[in-house]
């Protein structure tokens, strides 16, 4: 495997390993999104790379970052995918979960009044809302803005973590299918501040032992549950699709592995700053460039 040791500031070693991985080894944490799918597998079949590893659990090998480009590989009969293996319990790594920004074409009364007959809900300041979510005691807070206050939408009965998500995404299916509403994702920090959207909703924080538990169990979480912040992130790998087809079958893993670690070491590796866009937005402090 290729080895990267990036030091934090802290002055403590992070440390990234890229490896081919099989796929059957791999667990999953996290639905797709059907179109997104659709439109990766349609690139890959185009292209003759892949452009990214996927950021994988040394330890448990489930996957905390890059589940389309695993099912996108699997759908296409390949047999191995680039991952970046790390150490998952490592505190530097965080896992957060999104806010979901409601779009609305009609009256935000009549949405409050659909949730009301669908949920038990209850009348509160954002707070509130906001401790009761910490608690795991609700389902999601919908904070109406100019309002300054929330509705919190509550189970009939105490829920795991996996269930309360299973219900968001219940309640995301009835707010844009009923209504039309356009649901965007953002982090917690923008989203409070600076959105224009209608209505935010919060969900309950999730922890990486629910991601590893659920994931180990078989089992994946409704899409944009976990949010993983990590340290620093390789990027443009660009591995020949070849080399991960089960078709060279005269190669076992170790000697897939050996042949990508000459390609990288072949390569230039430059470190950027993070916080940037470039295919999408990386949220990570820097980035390991292949060049």
């Amino acid at each position: 495997m290729f080895v990267i040791n990036h030091l934090l500031p802290d002055h403590t070693i992070f440390t990234l390993k890229i490896s081919i991985l099989k796929l059957t080894d791999l667990y999953p944490h996290e639905m797709v999104v059907p179109h997104l799918l659709e439109k990766l597998v349609k690139e890959i079949k185009r292209s003759s790379i892949l452009m990214n590893p996927i950021i994988v659990d040394e330890r448990t090998r489930v996957i905390l970052d890059g589940m389309h480009r695993y099912y996108a590989l699997r759908e296409l009969g390949y047999e191995y995918i680039v991952a970046c293996l790390v150490r998952y319990e490592d505190p530097h790594i965080k896992v957060r979960n999104w806010y979901r920004e409601i779009w609305l074409e009609g009256p935000i009364d009549d949405m409050v009044s659909k949730i009301s007959q669908e949920y038990c809900t209850e009348k509160c300041n954002i707070d509130v809302a906001m401790e009761e979510l910490n608690s795991k005691n609700a389902i999601a807070a919908i904070m109406l803005k100019q309002r300054k206050s929330a509705i919190l939408i509550l189970p009939e009965e105490t829920l795991s973590i996996k269930a309360l998500y299973d219900e968001v995404y219940r309640l995301e299916r009835i707010l844009t299918t009923t209504f039309r509403a356009k649901i965007t994702y953002q982090a917690d920090a923008l989203a409070l501040r600076e959105s224009g959207a209608n209505a935010i909703m919060a969900t309950p924080p999730i922890a990486k032992k629910d991601v590893v538990e659920v994931a180990l169990r078989g089992e994946v979480f409704p899409p944009k549950t976990t949010r993983h912040i990590i340290p620093a992130r390789p990027l443009f790998v660009n591995v020949p699709l070849k080399l991960l087809s089960r078709t060279s079958e005269d190669l076992d893993l170790k000697e897939r592995n050996k042949i990508l670690n000459i390609i990288l070491r072949q390569r230039n590796l430059m470190k950027i700053r993070g916080g940037i866009n470039i295919d999408r937005f990386y949220a990570e402090d820097h980035l390991y460039v292949f060049i």
